[in-house]
């Protein structure tokens, strides 16, 4: 009995608590790692799911194209939708806590992320 015990308590914590890895994207590495050069997203500069150089698409304003996704589709964003759009894509493709709410069927993509209500009144 003690050892079903300390197998079931060792599944648990293993399954619990492990790290997020990545998406697995295109751009997305195959697990986080540190990225110390970052030009935007650098919240996610010790532990990133992109690489350096992706983020210089984003350091410059205006944005217009992140990889083969148009931003100014409906015209220019305003400084401050450009700033949250920001956060959006550093998240998507930075974060290694973004793999935590990966969608089952397209493993490029997320679902059901939480939001906070102040995030999206600020938007």
């Amino acid at each position: 009995m003690l050892r079903f015990a300390i197998t079931l308590f060792a599944v648990i914590t293993s399954s619990t608590c492990q790290q997020y890895g990545c998406l697995q994207g295109d751009t997305h590495k195959a697990k986080p790692s540190p990225e110390p050069n970052m030009h935007e997203c650098t919240l996610y500069s010790e532990s990133s799911c992109c690489y350096a150089n992706f983020t210089e698409q984003l350091a410059h304003s205006p944005v217009i194209k992140v990889s083969n996704s148009y931003w100014n589709r409906c015209g220019q964003l305003s400084k401050s939708c450009e700033d949250f759009t920001k956060k959006i894509e550093c998240f998507y493709r930075c974060s290694p806590h973004a793999a935590h709410w990966i969608n089952p069927r397209y493993t490029a993509a997320i679902q059901s992320v939480p939001l906070c209500q102040s995030f999206c009144d600020d938007w």
